[in-house]
């Protein structure tokens, strides 16, 4: 269970079945993987639990990265705000993690080139042919081909007029943050 949960990256662990087999399973764990271990008793009603536990997973994650997002901004470091800050960061290599609000309907558009961090705000920003995508599609692009992680703030979070921003690897001194 160890093995797998670390080259899988888990982050919650399930132990159903018998309960003394559950109990010897979670005897055995590390504690790193007890810390994130739930046992479930329910049988043919697993699904249940896997669903709660994957809701908790996520709305922590999610508290996790836009507390660390508002701390971020507030120190004016590694956090961008904004349309036209998070494109620039994009291009750089500088999101470690992309932030956007949940809006299917969401009109903003961008610019695209044929390398997936030929983002830009303007056609002419951008060297060679470029059109017109869907901002939420074309920053998802471009982030996950730059090994960045993506959290969408769901409609009724506490950041619902954020629109979109991201975390980043590193600071630059030329980048704008809003």
């Amino acid at each position: 269970v160890d093995k797998a949960a670390r080259r899988t990256g888990a982050e919650a662990v399930i132990i159903a079945g018998d309960p003394r087999a559950r109990t010897t399973v979670m005897e055995e764990v590390s504690p790193d993987i007890l810390e994130c271990a739930v046992e479930s008793d329910r049988g043919d009603a697993l699904e249940i639990d896997l669903s709660r536990v994957l809701d908790l997973k996520t709305a922590e994650r999610v508290f996790t990265v836009a507390e660390r997002f508002e701390r971020e901004l507030a120190h004016g470091e590694r956090a961008v705000a904004g349309l036209p800050a998070t494109v620039e960061a994009v291009r750089k290599g500088q999101v470690e993690t992309l932030i956007l609000d949940e809006d299917p309907d969401n009109p903003s558009r961008l610019w695209i080139g044929p390398d997936p961090v030929d983002v830009a705000t303007k056609p002419d920003e951008l060297n060679g042919k470029a059109h017109e995508d869907r901002a939420d599609a074309a920053l998802i692009r471009a982030v996950a081909a730059t090994d960045g992680d993506l959290v969408i703030l769901p409609s009724n979070g506490p950041e619902v007029t954020l629109g979109v921003g991201a975390v980043l690897r590193y600071s630059d001194p030329t980048t704008v943050h809003y």
